[in-house]
């Protein structure tokens, strides 16, 4: 689970990163997420297929690096795990039509949505569920555009050495340049906003393999890109 051999470490302004693990990869305006954009991901919840992508946000103090601790309060015991695939924009852009979508991006890059499921389901509203901070870990790095092609590549997840999910991007039922348009139809995107597009089935609600207990080690990989390594913390109160 090693993370591949990658050719560029970059940000968003082009600039080596000096070291990926400790740095947030880019200061986003947005953070936008997708919900239900995996069939079986839906159907775990009982949930037919959206007819438009599912969107939500997360604040910039949910957005973590690589090997930094997963921190939250014990008024909870119902936190999940979500890999997904990022998109890094790195160009403004507003009512962003299909054809001119990939334009916009300028990589990608490995997010896990930490999601607290009683929170998420209390209410229609999935914000306190999702938006928490420390809820967005992503990284290692950005791998650019030119290098990348997010159509079909592998994408799991491990818990403490466990493999939970096990998926491919090209499940996705709305694709990046999807994605991007109808998001930007409503949202103006900027450079360095990020897009979480989504997981695949698998995670432990609907698998029901325990949710995430205090010291567990998370593993998110996505081929061509690496792993995102973080630790679960409960805060002693």
């Amino acid at each position: 689970m090693e993370p591949e051999k990658l050719k560029k470490l970059e940000n968003i302004e082009g600039k080596p990163v000096e070291d990926p693990e400790y740095v947030n990869l880019t200061e986003p305006k947005k953070i936008i997420c997708v919900g239900w954009n995996y069939p079986k991901h839906a159907q775990g919840f009982k949930l037919d297929p959206p007819e438009y992508p599912v969107l939500f946000s997360k604040y910039s103090d949910a957005l973590i690096p690589n090997n930094t601790v997963i921190s939250v309060y014990p008024y909870d015991v119902s936190f999940d795990y979500e890999t997904e695939l990022v998109i890094v924009i790195g160009k403004d852009g507003f009512n962003i039509p299909k054809d001119k979508a990939f334009e916009h991006v300028f990589g990608y890059a490995v997010g896990n949505d930490v999601t607290c499921r009683k929170a998420q389901f209390q209410t229609s509203q999935w914000l306190v569920g999702k938006a928490w901070p420390n809820s967005g870990p992503c990284g290692p790095c950005v791998v650019t555009a030119d290098e990348f092609d997010p159509s079909d590549k592998s994408l799991k997840t491990y818990v403490n050495g466990v493999l939970r999910q096990d998926g491919n991007t090209g499940e996705m039922m709305f694709k990046v340049d999807d994605i991007i348009a109808y998001a930007s139809r409503y949202l103006p995107l900027s450079k360095g906003d990020l897009i979480f597009t989504g997981t695949p089935e698998g995670v432990a609600h609907e698998k029901k393999t325990g949710y995430l207990k205090d010291g567990d080690k998370i593993d998110s990989v996505i081929e061509g890109i690496g792993t995102l390594h973080n630790e679960f913390h409960i805060i002693k109160e």
